[in-house]
């Protein structure tokens, strides 16, 4: 079971702690040794919190994405195989996800600043629940036995309608 504790800390930011804690379990579904080809499943299970919410992008705020708690839940398929000198892997997996945020000051550093930020003093406490998934590909070749081509696609996406595109 990975987990981590993280202390973060930088210039002109408040610190900030980070705990991670993955679980999981996986079987193989269906094999063909023949043919050098498995289909695996199984379930995932993935928590972690922040002390502080830094999501804000102003003076003092770190920018990113830092829930007092957040955890998913997901069923991974993956399918992999080897012919030749091509090797390829296909992964999905979709399922829940949860996460909620504490208000965050504008301006955590400076006390000069905090009380003149107009309106609102602070960002909302925030929650949102829903569902989550994910694709990735990848596919090599063998040029050499010292070298190899290869390409990986990876979309991630959850129900708010967030993205992620990676190509390399």
């Amino acid at each position: 079971m990975p987990r981590s504790f993280a202390y973060l800390d930088g210039t002109h930011v408040v610190s900030n702690t980070e705990l991670d804690v993955e679980a999981g379990v996986n079987a193989i579904a269906w094999q063909d040794k023949e043919k050098r080809q498995t289909v695996r499943t199984g379930l995932d299970f993935s928590y972690y919190d922040y002390h502080r919410n830094s999501y804000l992008f102003s003076w003092g705020q770190g920018g990113y994405f830092s829930p007092q708690g957040y955890y998913a839940i997901m069923v991974p398929v993956t399918w992999q195989g080897h012919y030749n000198r091509w090797t390829w892997l296909l992964r999905g997996e979709g399922g829940f996800q949860h996460y909620h945020s504490d208000a965050a000051d504008y301006f955590p550093l400076n006390d000069g600043l905090q009380p003149k930020a107009q309106g609102i003093k602070t960002e909302g406490a925030q929650s949102a629940s829903g569902a989550a998934g994910n694709v990735m590909g990848r596919v090599v070749y063998q040029i050499t036995p010292c070298s190899v081509w290869g390409h990986k696609l990876a979309i991630a996406g959850q129900e708010a309608g967030q993205k992620l595109l990676e190509c390399f």
